[in-house]
């Protein structure tokens, strides 16, 4: 039983640590890669969907749509940090 209580104390030590690496890195550019990922996904819905309205004729996602949808990654990343730095 004693045993027990040392190992958790010593975890929760290892915790502390990590949780800051966690809490203001991790978790904000978690929420970068999903602003990138709907970024990019309306950029080429639309361009979809231009292509089968007619309007062009070739779909392809050039570099400009990346950086576009960087700017997603940028704006996801940086709020999620501010609200991480408020708490």
């Amino acid at each position: 039983m004693y045993k027990h209580i040392i190992v958790f104390a010593q975890r929760s030590k290892l915790f502390t640590y990590y949780d800051p690496f966690r809490k203001y890195l991790i978790l904000p550019a978690v929420k970068g890669i999903l602003g990138f990922a709907l970024f990019l996904l309306s950029i080429a819905l639309s361009k979809y969907i231009g292509t089968i309205i007619g309007i062009s004729h070739n779909f392809k996602i050039e570099t400009s749509d990346l950086s576009m949808s960087s700017l997603g990654f940028m704006f996801l990343f940086i709020t999620g940090f501010l609200k991480n730095l408020h708490r």
